[in-house]
């Protein structure tokens, strides 16, 4: 929530499920906690629809199992694209939803390694989407059978590829966390983040220099 705020950010939805008291202490002014009670029976396009009634302009995704660099928001919040999503190489996961590109627009996603004649990479879980495209993907989930479709797959399904626009990183510090091997790859790359983000933090720096003067 603090990148979002350092960005300029005001209006911040949280849809929450399971343990939702957890996250009610950050509700406030710029941040609405929103309760999906069918949680167990949806996937992130069920969470999503439940965001609209705050959404009236463009807005960042941000996946809740996402950790990532400052610089992913500065990039979508600074871009002129309406919609526009983050690319980087392939982390090994095992989660991975493997891209392919066309003339940089995202031509095709799966989680299927098989099914992507080229893979070039996977979509980072942060992305903007504009608000009539998010219209056209309310209308398209409400119409369909299947509550468990992610909001990847709509967005697919209600633009065309020219309105796909991506921006590929290299070398970018994220993950998510889905399982505890993941929670425990995290706590490494938490503080790797950290000092990227913020090297002159008094906590950073004695975390980086104390293992040098006390060997």
């Amino acid at each position: 929530m603090e990148i979002l705020r350092s960005c300029g950010y005001t209006n911040i939805v949280v849809i929450v499920g399971y343990k939702r008291e957890l996250f009610e202490p950050y509700q406030s002014e710029d941040v609405h906690i929103v309760f999906n009670p069918d949680y167990e029976f949806c996937a992130s396009m069920g969470s999503l629809v439940m965001a609209a009634p705050y959404i009236n302009e463009d807005f960042l995704i941000i996946e809740g199992d996402t950790f990532y660099e400052k610089k992913i928001v500065e990039t979508l919040t600074n871009t002129s694209e309406p919609n526009c999503l983050i690319v980087t190489e392939e982390t090994g996961s095992g989660d991975e939803c493997y891209v392919e590109t066309q003339h940089g627009f995202l031509k095709q996603i799966t989680k299927d390694k098989h099914a992507v004649p080229c893979i070039e990479g996977e979509l980072v879980g942060v992305a903007k989407i504009s608000l009539s495209v998010f219209r056209r993907m309310i209308s398209l989930y409400r119409e369909s059978s299947n509550s468990y479709m992610n909001y990847e797959y709509v967005l697919m399904r209600s633009t065309t590829i020219v309105e796909r626009p991506c921006i590929r990183f290299q070398n970018l510090i994220w993950g998510d966390v889905d399982t505890q091997e993941d929670l425990k790859r995290l706590q490494q790359t938490y503080r790797i983040l950290q000092r990227k983000e913020n090297p002159f933090n008094e906590e950073n720096l004695r975390q980086y220099l104390s293992p040098i003067f006390t060997s």
